[in-house]
């Protein structure tokens, strides 16, 4: 990834892509197609940058807040930088009551992280 790609826009790295993402919805309903371009910007990084979700939402005629809330309601979506593969364990309250809770304590422990951290070798 050059220094270039990082700030030039969507539109100018991904022309063709963004018009087949569009041509697939009817232009009254083109917010639909939030989904899809969120991954295409977060295929590149590996997380979707604030630039990005500002570009997204002037594409789709949306505010950055409705984008950003799209990227952090779903966990396939990273707002921000990570390791090359993410860890996720389950917390909800069935799973904490079978012990989730110690286990990302003791995943963390031997990772050498806290929960949320990056490795040091920036894999996880």
């Amino acid at each position: 990834m050059t220094p270039e790609s990082v700030v030039m826009p969507l539109r100018d790295r991904y022309p063709s892509e963004i018009a087949a993402i569009l041509a697939r919805y009817p232009v009254e309903e083109k917010r639909s197609a939030v989904m899809p371009l969120i991954f295409m910007a977060q295929r590149e990084q590996g997380f979707v940058a604030a630039s990005a979700i500002d570009e997204i939402a002037q594409l789709l005629d949306i505010s950055s807040t409705q984008v950003a809330s799209i990227v952090g309601f779903y966990t396939l979506f990273y707002a921000n930088s990570g390791g090359m593969h993410r860890i996720q364990i389950c917390t909800d309250l069935p799973c904490a009551l079978r012990g989730a809770d110690e286990f990302a304590e003791k995943v963390c422990e031997n990772m050498g992280v806290k929960m949320g951290e990056t490795t040091a070798d920036r894999q996880f």
